[in-house]
């Protein structure tokens, strides 16, 4: 039986984001990277997760409209 993504997800919070900074190979120059790529004004990032590429945009455009939607309740 195939898992649902929110529960695959719920079930990996803890620790999450240090994995992904951590444990992926380049991910500390891919995730402010990709944010320099993304123009100024309102994002809309489908599958958020705990919006750990978005706090690289922001950072890089303090003025910019983020709304992150995520299945996961604990993402968020």
């Amino acid at each position: 039986m195939l898992e649902k993504m929110d529960a695959f997800f719920e079930a990996r919070l803890e620790g999450y984001d240090e994995h992904m900074r951590t444990a992926i190979e380049g991910a500390e120059a891919f995730y402010p990277f990709t944010a320099a790529q993304l123009p100024c004004g309102h994002i809309l990032d489908l599958g958020c997760g705990t919006g750990l590429e978005l706090e690289c945009y922001v950072n890089f455009n303090p003025a910019a409209k983020v709304t992150g939607i995520d299945l996961s309740a604990g993402m968020l």
